[in-house]
C-alpha cells in the first residue's frame, strides 16, 4: 500500500492509456448525440458496447496493474472494497430472484451501471492539465452545436408530445438531461475563460441551451440548470460541509418517501407547477416498484429491474441490488464527494462540485444520471475530475 505522495509515479504509468480511453469515451458521446436522432440501432449498439469496453477494460487494466505490482493507492482502497460489495450484491440478486438473466438486457444494463462506478475510479488516474481542459472545452462546444443544429431542424419537435422539445431523442426529459449536462461544462469554461470574447461566446451558448431546456418542459432540468448558472456568477470561496453533502445525496430517498406519502394521503392533488400537475404519474409507479421488491429488499430483483429508469435514482439502485447494493453505492459516492470537497472550494472546481450535487436533485425524478448509461459515465466522472482539481491547490 502506498501513500498519496508515493502514488504519483504509479498513476503516471497508467495515465497514458487511460487518457486515450478518456478521449475515446468523450468522442463516443459526441457520436451518440448525433446517432440517436438518426435512429440507426446498429450504430447505437456499437457505441453503447464501445463505452462498456472502454470503461470496464480500463478498470480491469488498473486492477491487473495493482495485482502485478502488489501495490494500491491508499485512498482508493475503500473504493475498490465498495466495488466488490456492489458486484456481490448484484450477483446475489441474480442468484436469489426467479427468472432468466439475459445478455441483451440484464447483463448490458449491469455493465452500464458498473461503467459509471468504474469511470469515477478510472478518472483518478488522469492528471488535470490545461490540455485536458482544452479538450473538454472543444468537445463540449461541439456537442452544444449538435444540439443547436438539431433545434433548428425537423428533429426539434419530433416526438409524441408536440408542444415539447425532443431534438430527436427518446423523450423531453432525456433531452433536458443532455442539455443540462452540456450547460454544466460550458458554465465551467465560462467561469474559467480569461478572454472577454470567449466569455460572451460561451455565455450566449449557455443561455440558448437553457432556453432549449425550458422548451423541453423538464422542470428538474430547468431548476438545476439555473442553479448552476447562478453559481457561476458567485465568486465567493466556500466549502460544502459533510452533513450537507450527505443530505443532498439523500434527497432522492427523501423525495421518494415524501412524494409517495403525500400522494397516499391525497395532498396537493390539484397543484400544478409550470403548467404540469404536481403528480406526474410517477407516484403510482414508485409504489408499484416498491410493492414488487419488498420481498427482496436485501438484494433487490435484478431480473425484473436491471438498473432501468424507475424515475428515481435511489429506487433504481434499491430495486436492482437491494439495500446491500444501495449501502455500498452510497459509501462509495460519499467517500469520493468527501475527498474532493477538500479541494472544491473556489473557481471551476467549486462549480463542478455543485454540478455533481445538483445531479442528486435531478435524480429525485429521473434515475439515468445515477445508474449510468453510455454517455453519462464519462460526463459525470469528468465533473469529479474537474472538482478534484490537482490536489490541495485545486484547479483554477
Amino acid at each position: 500500500m502506498i501513500s498519496m505522495k508515493g502514488s504519483i509515479k504509479l498513476m503516471n504509468r497508467k495515465s497514458n492509456l487511460i487518457n486515450i480511453g478518456f478521449i475515446i469515451a468523450w468522442c463516443l458521446t459526441l457520436f451518440l448525440y448525433i446517432a440517436i436522432p438518426l435512429k440507426n440501432e446498429g450504430i447505437m449498439k456499437l457505441i453503447y458496447y464501445s463505452y462498456y469496453i472502454v470503461h470496464t477494460g480500463l478498470f480491469v487494466y488498473i486492477i491487473v496493474s495493482i495485482v502485478k505490482r502488489k501495490r494500491i493507492v491508499r485512498y482508493l482502497l475503500g473504493d475498490y472494497i465498495c466495488v466488490v460489495g456492489i458486484i456481490v450484491a448484484i450477483v446475489f440478486s441474480a442468484i436469489l430472484t426467479p427468472g432468466d438473466f439475459t445478455l441483451e438486457l440484464q447483463f448490458a444494463n449491469v455493465l452500464s451501471y458498473l461503467s459509471m462506478i468504474f469511470s469515477i475510479i478510472n478518472i483518478n488516474y488522469i492528471k488535470l492539465t490545461n490540455k485536458t481542459m482544452s479538450f473538454l472545452l472543444i468537445i463540449n462546444v461541439m456537442i452544444a452545436f449538435v444540439f443547436i443544429g438539431l433545434s433548428l431542424s425537423d428533429y426539434a419537435y419530433s416526438g409524441i408530445i408536440k408542444s415539447s422539445l425532443y431534438l430527436g431523442y427518446a423523450n423531453p426529459n432525456a433531452t433536458g438531461i443532455y442539455l443540462f449536462l452540456s450547460v454544466c461544462f460550458l458554465t465551467i469554461f465560462f467561469r474559467r475563460a480569461d478572454s472577454f470574447k470567449l466569455k460572451i461566446f460561451l455565455g450566449v451558448i449557455c443561455l440558448y441551451l437553457m432556453y432549449l431546456i425550458w422548451l423541453t418542459d423538464s422542470r428538474t432540468c430547468i431548476f438545476t440548470g439555473a442553479a448552476v448558472l447562478l453559481l457561476s456568477l458567485i465568486h465567493k470561496e466556500f466549502r460544502v460541509k459533510k452533513w450537507m453533502i450527505v443530505f443532498v445525496t439523500c434527497i432522492p430517498v427523501i423525495f421518494l418517501a415524501g412524494y409517495t406519502y403525500l400522494y397516499a394521503h391525497r395532498y396537493f392533488i390539484d397543484l400544478t407547477i409550470f403548467g404540469k400537475p404536481f403528480y406526474s404519474g410517477r407516484e403510482t409507479y414508485f409504489l408499484s416498484v416498491l410493492e414488487r421488491v419488498k420481498g427482496n429488499l436485501l438484494f433487490g430483483n435484478i431480473k425484473s429491474f436491471p438498473f432501468n429508469n424507475t424515475h428515481n435514482g435511489s429506487l433504481a439502485i434499491l430495486a436492482s441490488s437491494g439495500l446491500a447494493g444501495e449501502f455500498f453505492y452510497y459509501v462509495f459516492i460519499l467517500r469520493n464527494l468527501f475527498r474532493i470537497s477538500e479541494h472544491a472550494k473556489k473557481g471551476v472546481a467549486q462549480i463542478a462540485f455543485a454540478a455533481i450535487l445538483t445531479l442528486y436533485l435531478h435524480a429525485s425524478s429521473e434515475a439515468a444520471v445515477l445508474i449510468g448509461g453510455a454517455n453519462y459515465s464519462i460526463i459525470v466522472s469528468s465533473l469529479f475530475m474537474v472538482a478534484r482539481g490537482n490536489g490541495e491547490s485545486g484547479y483554477e
